[in-house]
């Protein structure tokens, strides 16, 4: 039998080293204006980064990390449950759309990640040429005369801001997964991010990321029918690279097999 084991909630603020760019639409700019915008809460005109776009590179680095990169570049699939079952990225970011291969529901959810009070509240109060922005102009140099030529404009988010970071986990029985060791990769990946670059621009300076304030809890099945307590396996943790060498002992001493 399929049943529910629990849920693990990681909680971390993300710190922009570098300035960040996201892309959001382009179709209405006007002319003067920026035709490679970030993308902003359509409400708020707040930036945000999307959930999608920080669990899309979290999978695209552990591809690589597990050598599950195809010759064609394509996200890679399992073709059957017991690949996918053995399998660190099907099980953890999600498999294909195949109802032969039944390994459950995809474990791993990333919640969009929004400024925190402080940094909302400094971005508002710097003089640039659109609303909790930076621009960077983008130059290509001629080879022959070293002279620039076609500069463009890109929108970014300026170093230093930080964002609420939310991931929930779930653990479940009777699916033939190893949910303790894929939990510590998803905390490896995130290491593995800080040491790369996140967003566009990355390989000229934009999108490097720190991870701090790291706090994680575990909520059994149990929890959320009022007869357990949650547990905090981890409070206010400042390192992740540090973390990350920790994190199976604190899963073995936290989370019952």
């Amino acid at each position: 039998m399929y049943s529910l084991k629990g849920k693990v909630i990681i909680k971390l603020v993300m710190e922009l080293k570098t300035g960040l760019h996201i892309g959001g639409n382009a179709e209405n700019f006007e002319i003067g204006g920026m035709d490679n915008p970030i993308i902003r809460d359509p409400i708020t005109n707040r930036p945000y980064i999307p959930g999608s776009s920080l669990k899309g590179k979290m999978r695209f680095l552990y591809e690589w990390k597990t050598q599950k990169v195809s010759p064609d570049g394509e996200v890679h699939v399992c073709k059957t449950t017991e690949e996918a079952e053995n399998c660190i990225i099907c099980s953890i970011f999600g498999k294909s759309g195949s109802e032969e291969i039944k390994i459950g529901p995809t474990r791993l959810i990333v919640r969009d990640a929004f400024l925190t009070e402080e940094s909302e509240k400094n971005l508002s109060e710097i003089e640039t040429s659109a609303d909790f922005v930076e621009w960077k102009k983008e130059n290509v140099i001629n080879r022959l005369t070293g002279t620039a030529k076609s500069p463009r404009d890109i929108e970014r988010i300026p170093k230093g801001a930080e964002f609420h970071v939310n991931l929930v986990y779930t653990m479940f029985n009777g699916f033939n997964i190893k949910e303790k060791e894929n939990l510590e990769h998803v905390i490896h990946c995130l290491a593995l991010l800080e040491d790369d670059a996140l967003g566009g621009y990355g390989s000229r300076g934009s999108g490097q990321i720190k991870f701090k304030n790291i706090s994680i809890i575990y909520r059994s099945a149990a929890y959320y029918q009022g007869q357990e307590e949650q547990k905090e396996m981890v409070t206010d943790f400042p390192n992740l690279s540090e973390l990350s060498e920790k994190i199976k002992e604190i899963i073995a001493e936290n989370i019952p097999n």
